[in-house]
């Protein structure tokens, strides 16, 4: 996780917290996204978890 941005560590550290802890792939790919495109993933990743 060292590659991605202190809001984009902040935001990940804090949704693992809340709701499911994500898989490294699933990281590395927000690698270079903004915050709000990360923010948009975690958002999708939720929903996809809530429907399983």
């Amino acid at each position: 996780m060292a590659e991605l941005d202190h809001k984009q560590r902040l935001l990940v550290n804090n949704w693992q917290k809340k709701y499911h802890r994500l898989s490294n792939v699933f990281i590395d790919s927000l690698v270079g996204l903004t915050a709000w495109e990360t923010i948009l993933a975690l958002g999708n990743a939720r929903k996809q978890i809530e429907k399983a």
